[in-house]
């Protein structure tokens, strides 16, 4: 146990049994007037400007103990259904939709767009044979829509020469039937 855990649970092991000289108005009393006194204050001003807490966080983050309350904690069902709370909650609908339009966020985006691992990927998707058979497909039908437009000006085409011809040799229209039956007399 590190020596900053110590003392902790000196005081957490005192307050758990009860101790026959310090009883409970007496403490409350002390600490009130700790606060009162502001003596509380100064001290975490004082530490705090030593750099005690900064050590003392540092030794216990690096702490078993740490790491094993941390696992504990992972595991347990209550972090499971806070973080459903917390992630059903307009707050977070809030605080992604800030953080997805900041300098930061956009600099990450640009970063993954313009990165190798992307262009792979990119590479990737286009040389899968669903997108090569989609591509295909609409390839196709856009190559038989555009048969389709050329049939419709071509016989279009078609039928206005050959009324001009008709015209220049004076012979008559063809009738639907003969149009319909094959090539003209």
């Amino acid at each position: 146990m590190s020596r900053y855990l110590q003392p902790a649970s000196a005081v957490l092991g005192l307050a758990a049994r009860p101790a026959r000289w310090l009883a409970r108005p007496v403490v409350d009393l002390l600490v009130e007037a700790l606060v009162e006194a502001r003596v509380i204050d100064l001290v975490v001003t004082r530490l705090l400007e030593a750099g005690v807490v900064e050590r003392v966080m540092a030794e216990v983050l690096a702490s078993p103990e740490t790491e094993a309350l941390v696992a504990n904690t992972l595991e347990r069902p209550e972090l499971e259904r806070l973080i459903v709370v917390a992630v059903d909650s307009p707050a977070t609908d809030r605080i992604v939709k800030r953080l997805l339009h900041t300098p930061g966020t956009e600099r990450a985006i640009s970063n993954v767009l313009d990165s190798a691992e992307m262009q792979r990927v990119v590479e990737h998707i286009a040389n899968s044979p669903e997108v090569k058979a989609a591509i295909a497909q609409q390839s196709l039908g856009l190559a038989s829509s555009v048969a389709g437009e050329v049939r419709n000006v071509s016989v279009s085409a078609d039928d206005g020469l050959e009324r001009v011809v008709r015209r220049l040799f004076r012979r008559r229209q063809r009738s639907a039937l003969e149009l319909d039956s094959g090539p003209a007399e």
